[in-house]
């Protein structure tokens, strides 16, 4: 399989960004040698340095929460419109932010609002 290491924006011009150049977050100081459950599949995220790794985003809207990326693609794939921070249900800022970082949301009803969902 190929791992794409690049990272495109989904704002503004849809800019795209190699490795180097990738926008980052950074974990809090207190969080560096400890681990934490993904609140979205409860796997382990081991935080080992400052830089937030690619596979994983924080919420900036509270408390610095690590989650997977794929796990908040995910969500954002099911969930459309109606996105939002999975910890404190806040949209602009959270949104704002996962944009920047990548996330796709999909201009789109979610799932559950949609013909035939079960």
């Amino acid at each position: 399989a190929v791992v794409s290491t690049q990272s495109t924006g989904y704002y503004d011009n849809f800019r795209s960004f190699c490795t180097t150049h990738r926008p980052l977050q950074f974990f809090l100081p207190e969080m560096i040698g400890t681990s934490v459950e993904c609140p979205t599949c409860g796997d382990e995220i081991v935080i080992r340095e400052k830089t937030v790794p690619r596979e994983v985003l924080v919420t900036e809207c509270c408390n610095m929460t690590p989650l997977h990326r794929q796990c908040i693609q995910n969500q954002a794939d099911a969930s459309g419109y109606f996105f939002r921070c999975p910890m404190c249900n806040n949209e602009k800022k959270f949104n704002s932010v996962m944009k920047i970082m990548g996330v796709n949301i999909p201009q789109s009803d979610a799932v559950w609002e949609k013909d035939g969902y079960r």
